[in-house]
């Protein structure tokens, strides 16, 4: 897994830029790796696009292997090397200088062995919403960061990627409903453009309490963490549900690419 942080020098950036960025990023990544995101229900690449102290972020994730074939692989690693030294993007027709903060490559391996063996489980977890975050229910656009909604999201990302077993992901996706509770938000809101369409989407930090024991803490724990990669929620692959999560004395790996 690899991931690219840059400030974008620019104020002024037209409606819908997230659509735009992936528009230029799918340009970078040539036709063979961008048909297989756009036919995947979870595209293996993520983009968040936020603001920080006055400035314009965007961050890019790689996050996993592409279904094994040699092809595209070999698509991803270009485009990894593409993004290491980009300075430079045309985003619909306009030129955008980017300074490059942070590049971090982790082995799944590495990050599962760090929350699984290595650490302590937490009992609580802060999130802090970078990127506007939003669920698709029943045919709208539900803004609230609800513990369940938040959950499957990333089970429904990373389960296939963690090869568990259906039936046990559904455990631990019953037993979160129960036992993660939201005990502190600071939320506004705010509407992304897309594609002629204005999806609401919630801002701002969450504490969760991880009541369970102490295994299912560890798995909520690591599933909070491979979302910093992925994101949470829809349209993650244009710019949406960027997410940091923290806990004193916890660490989601890589902690040096959080923008603070």
């Amino acid at each position: 897994m690899q991931r690219f942080t840059y400030a974008l020098a620019a104020t002024d950036l037209p409606k819908g830029f997230g659509y735009q960025l992936y528009g230029a990023l799918n340009a970078l990544a040539g036709d063979p790796l961008a048909t297989s995101w756009h036919e995947a229900r979870h595209p293996r690449v993520s983009q968040h696009l936020y603001w920080a102290d006055g400035t314009f972020y965007w961050r890019v994730a790689l996050w996993g292997d592409l279904a094994g074939s040699n092809r595209l692989s070999a698509a991803e690693t270009d485009l990894a090397d593409r993004l290491a030294g980009l300075d430079r993007l045309t985003v619909a027709g306009r030129a955008f200088a980017l300074e490059g903060l942070a590049h971090e490559a982790l082995p799944l391996e590495a990050l599962l062995r760090h929350h699984l063996a290595d650490q302590d489980p937490p009992d609580r977890l802060n999130l802090v919403l970078r990127s506007p975050l939003a669920f698709k229910r029943r045919g709208h656009f539900d803004p609230l960061p609800r513990p369940d909604l938040l959950v499957q999201s990333l089970v429904n990302r990373w389960g296939t990627v963690l090869e568990a077993n259906i039936d046990r992901m559904e455990t631990y996706r019953t037993l979160a409903d129960d036992q993660l509770w939201p005990a502190r938000l600071r939320l506004r809101t705010a509407s992304v453009p897309i594609k002629g369409s204005h999806i609401p989407g919630s801002l701002g930090e969450v504490q969760l309490i991880l009541k369970a024991g102490a295994p299912l803490r560890r798995f909520l724990a690591l599933l909070f963490a491979l979302g910093e990669w992925s994101g949470v929620g829809v349209k993650t692959a244009l710019g949406m549900g960027g997410l940091d999560v923290t806990f004193p004395g916890w660490t989601s790996l890589p902690a040096g690419a959080m923008i603070r």
